[in-house]
């Protein structure tokens, strides 16, 4: 709040609602693990992590290796009582080239 006040003072909020407030998600931080791909092999491994949920394509997957046959996406979600840290990597795309 005092910082907020400062900033109107001064003149560096000029719009009487500028200010913008950012709230943190409840539940435990954790960050997810990068999955990798072995592109000689088609490979992509989704890492396990406690509170993370991976996606390939939008569809929810266990940990371990799946051979890709297609580019894919790769999302992370936080699993229920989990959050990310702000600017957290959670998403990848790996391309197929045969």
């Amino acid at each position: 709040l005092k910082d907020l006040l400062e900033s109107r003072i001064s003149g560096a909020l000029t719009k009487p609602k500028a200010a913008v407030g950012i709230k943190r998600q409840v539940g435990t931080l954790v960050t997810p693990t990068d999955p990798t791909y072995v592109a000689a092999t088609h490979t992509l491994t989704i890492p396990a992590k406690a509170g993370v949920i991976y996606q390939v394509n939008g569809v929810t997957k266990a940990a371990g290796d799946y051979v890709i046959t297609e580019t894919s996406e790769v999302e992370a979600l936080a699993d229920t009582g989990y959050t990310f840290p702000a600017n957290t990597d959670t998403s990848w795309t790996f391309v197929y080239i045969l």
